[in-house]
C-alpha cells in the first residue's frame, strides 16, 4: 500500500514539475497585441525605420548577442527590449526636439524629460528582436512593411534534440501592424545570408537571398524556396559557388558570375536565370567546372544594364581589363568606355559617370560629369568652382545619382540634366554614420523635416537635418526604456 501511495505521489510531483514548465512557456509567449493603425502608406521601407501612415515603426536597438532574450512576450510592456520592434508617432518627434531646445533644462533634465516622453507616447509592436548576420548588403538588412504586415528576421529560438539553441539560423516571421497574428514563413540556416525582401512583376512577395555562395528565390507565402537554374539548359546546372553578385534595385534584378563562369541574370520572381555572357573557354567535367582563359569582372548594375570588364590569357593584348563593356539581355559587349577610368559608374548603356578634378592656382576644383562612352567627352553637370571640396559618389539608382561632398549627402536626378548647362545637388543628410553590423543610418521626411535615425549597442538616435544651412540639429534619443527605480 504505501509503495502505491509513494508512486502516486510521485506521478502527482512529475505532473506538477510538468504543469509549471508548460505554464512557465505559455507565461512567455502571451504579447497582447496593441492597436491597428489607420490605413496608410509605406515609405523609407526596408532599414532601421518604416514610416507607415502617422507612425514611425523602428527597431529599438542594436543587439549582436543572438541569444538575448526573445520570447513572445508581454514583459516588453513593461521592460523594453533592446532590438525589438517599436512605434510612435511622427507628430510626435518634433515635441522631442523641443525638449532639447529648452534652455531651462540642464542636459540630465532633457534626457529623462525626453525619456519619458517616449515611454508615454511609444509603444512596443514586435518584442521579437530584429538580428541579421549581414554585414555586406546593408541596403537590404532591417524592418519591412507589405500589405499590412511588418516583416522581420529574427534568431531561430527552436532547440536541437540535445537541447541546443539553433540561434546560428535566422526565422522570417510576419505580424500585423499591432504585433498580432505571428506567422513564421522560413528558416535560414544561416544568420549572416544576405535577403532581399521585394515585390516581383506580378506583386508577389519574394526573398532573393545569397546563402553559402549560393542564390535562391523564395515565395514567401508558400514558404517554397528554389535554388535558381540557368534558362533553357539541357544540364542541370544549378548556380553553385557564384561570384562577384551585384543587386540592382531599379530594375529589380541580381547580376553574378556562376558555375560555369558566365555572366548571368536573375529578374527578380524568376527560378531561373539568364546567361548574358557565355564562356566557353570553361570545361564541364560533369561534377565540375574548370575555369578557362575567359574571366568576367562585374563592376557595377543599373537599370537592368550591367557594366563589366573581360580578360583573355590566351589573347595577347593589352586591353585586358580597361575596356567597360555593358550588357543588357538583348544585347552584349558593347563598349561602354575604350579608356581606363577607375571610378566610373554605369547610369544608361554608355552614358556613364564619374568624379572630375583639375588643379587652379590656390586649390583644387571638383565637379561630377557625364561621360560620353561613344566619343570618351565629359560633361560637366556640377559648376567646378562651386566645389573645392572633394566628391565621393555613392551609388546610382535608375536615374539618382547619390553623393558626398564636405560630410554633406546630396543627391541629383540625372533625368532632369539639360545639355551645357549645370545643376546644384539637393542635400539630404550630413555625417551620414557608418553601418553598425547590419544597420545602416535611416533617412525618413514627416511635414518637410528630414531625419537621420541611427543605432548602436542599446541606443536609437534621430537628428533633424536642415538643407538650407546643410547642418544637423543635436542628436535626441528614441530608445524606449524602462522606467527606472529612481523615478
Amino acid at each position: 500500500m504505501t509503495k502505491s501511495v509513494n508512486k502516486v505521489l510521485i506521478l502527482l510531483v512529475a505532473l506538477l514539475v510538468c504543469a509549471t514548465v508548460v505554464f512557465a512557456a505559455c507565461s512567455k509567449d502571451n504579447f497582447k497585441a496593441v492597436q491597428l493603425p489607420q490605413s496608410g502608406t509605406v515609405d523609407s521601407n526596408g532599414g532601421i525605420a518604416v514610416v507607415y501612415g502617422e507612425w514611425l515603426y523602428y527597431v529599438n536597438g542594436y543587439t549582436s548577442n543572438v541569444s538575448a532574450d526573445n520570447t513572445y512576450s508581454d514583459d516588453v510592456k513593461t521592460t523594453p527590449r533592446i532590438g525589438s520592434v517599436v512605434r510612435i508617432k511622427l507628430a510626435e518627434i518634433e515635441g522631442l526636439f523641443e525638449i532639447n531646445d529648452d534652455k531651462d533644462l540642464s542636459s540630465s533634465e532633457k534626457s529623462e524629460k525626453i525619456a519619458e516622453t517616449v515611454r508615454a507616447k511609444a509603444e512596443t509592436v514586435v518584442p521579437k528582436i530584429y538580428y541579421s548576420g549581414n554585414t555586406t548588403t546593408t541596403q537590404f538588412t532591417g524592418i519591412y512593411i507589405y500589405d499590412n504586415r511588418i516583416y522581420v528576421t529574427t534568431p531561430n529560438d527552436e532547440l536541437t534534440a540535445n537541447g541546443d539553441p539553433l540561434t546560428d539560423q535566422l526565422v522570417l516571421m510576419s505580424f500585423d501592424l499591432g504585433g498580432g497574428n505571428r506567422q513564421s514563413h522560413y528558416t535560414f540556416t544561416s544568420n549572416s545570408a544576405q535577403i532581399w525582401l521585394t515585390k516581383d512583376a506580378s506583386n508577389k512577395l519574394v526573398a532573393v537571398y545569397l546563402m553559402d555562395n549560393i542564390l535562391h528565390t523564395l515565395d514567401v507565402a508558400s514558404g517554397v524556396d528554389t535554388v535558381v537554374k540557368a534558362k533553357d539548359s539541357a544540364t542541370t546546372n544549378i548556380a553553385n559557388t557564384v561570384s562577384g553578385v551585384t543587386w540592382d534595385k531599379s530594375s529589380n534584378s541580381v547580376f553574378f558570375i556562376d558555375e560555369f563562369y558566365a555572366l548571368c541574370k536573375l529578374t527578380v520572381g524568376e527560378s531561373s536565370y539568364e546567361v548574358i555572357c557565355e564562356n566557353d573557354t570553361a570545361v564541364n567535367h560533369g561534377d565540375h567546372v574548370e575555369a578557362g582563359s575567359l574571366t568576367y569582372t562585374i563592376k557595377s548594375a543599373n537599370k537592368g544594364i550591367v557594366y563589366y570588364t573581360k580578360s583573355d590569357t590566351n589573347e595577347n593584348t593589352a586591353s585586358g581589363n580597361t575596356i567597360l563593356y555593358w550588357a543588357d539581355t538583348a544585347s552584349k559587349d558593347n563598349v561602354a568606355l575604350a579608356t581606363n577610368e577607375v571610378s566610373v559608374y554605369g547610369w544608361d548603356k554608355d552614358k556613364l559617370v564619374m568624379v572630375d578634378s583639375y588643379v587652379g592656382e590656390l586649390q583644387t576644383y571638383y565637379s561630377i560629369c557625364i561621360v560620353d562612352g561613344a566619343t570618351n567627352e565629359k560633361t560637366a553637370i556640377l559648376a567646378y568652382g562651386d566645389n573645392n571640396s572633394s566628391i565621393t559618389i555613392n551609388r546610382i539608382e535608375g536615374d539618382i545619382l547619390y553623393y558626398t561632398s564636405d560630410t554633406v549627402a546630396y543627391t541629383i536626378d540625372l533625368s532632369t540634366v539639360q545639355a551645357g548647362s549645370h545643376v546644384t545637388g539637393t542635400p539630404y543628410a550630413k555625417s551620414l554614420a557608418s553601418a553598425t553590423g547590419w544597420a545602416a543610418p535611416d533617412l525618413v521626411t514627416h511635414n518637410g523635416n528630414q531625419y537621420v535615425i541611427t543605432i548602436s549597442a542599446d541606443s536609437v538616435s534621430i537628428v533633424k537635418f536642415n538643407p538650407e544651412d546643410k547642418k544637423n540639429s543635436n542628436s535626441v534619443a528614441l530608445t524606449l526604456t524602462a522606467e527606472s527605480e529612481e523615478e
